[in-house]
């Protein structure tokens, strides 16, 4: 079904692009299924598809099957050395740098994950995080704080107002749920 909408579509660009304005689609002759005198006579001397032409204009010309790819098709950039961090990257960091690095987007996740397990040694400087005018740094504070569950109650207070007063309200969505989170409100039965 899918195939036979994708081939109308393309008739009807074709006979559009073409000029025509009938609503009925041109019919398409069907190979005969004897051959013809002219498909048993030799080609002429101009041989395979040469400027001259095709040597029979029954047969479609062939693809190549090696060759360049089409320069719309390239394989991505090798990755920077500054998008490849790993957690081993960050782990020898207190929380204080892990929320530094929390500017770079590249790092974002894996500095994410790394004070979430640094737990109540992370709280402080999380809190402090709160307060950054980057609402993705404030969202990610937000986050890890939600993540970390009881180490993370004495924030309670602060991402309660987050939740109330921060100018961006997926800032404040996300203390809600991290609010939700670490009063055990949201536990999936």
């Amino acid at each position: 079904m899918r195939i036979r909408i994708g081939l109308s579509m393309f008739t009807l660009l074709l006979m559009a692009s073409c000029g025509s304005r009938s609503d009925a689609p041109t019919p398409v002759p069907s190979p005969s299924p004897t051959p013809s005198a002219q498909d048993s006579q030799p080609a002429e001397d101009a041989g395979p598809d040469t400027p001259d032409g095709p040597t029979n204009s029954d047969t479609a010309p062939e693809l190549p099957t090696t060759g360049n790819l089409p320069s719309t098709i390239q394989t991505p950039p090798p990755a920077d050395e500054k998008d490849s961090t790993t957690a081993a990257d960050v782990a020898s960091l207190d929380a204080d740098q892990l929320v530094a690095r929390l500017q770079d987007a590249n790092d974002r996740d894996v500095v994410t994950r790394q004070l979430v397990n640094l737990g109540a040694a992370a709280v402080e400087p999380l809190v402090g995080a709160l307060k950054s005018d980057n609402w993705e740094i404030r969202a990610s504070a937000v986050f890890c704080l939600g993540q970390m569950g009881a180490a993370a109650r004495p924030a309670l207070p602060q991402l309660q107002e987050v939740a109330k007063s921060d100018e961006n309200p997926a800032v404040r969505d996300a203390a809600a749920f991290a609010i939700d989170a670490l009063e055990g409100k949201n536990n999936q039965p």
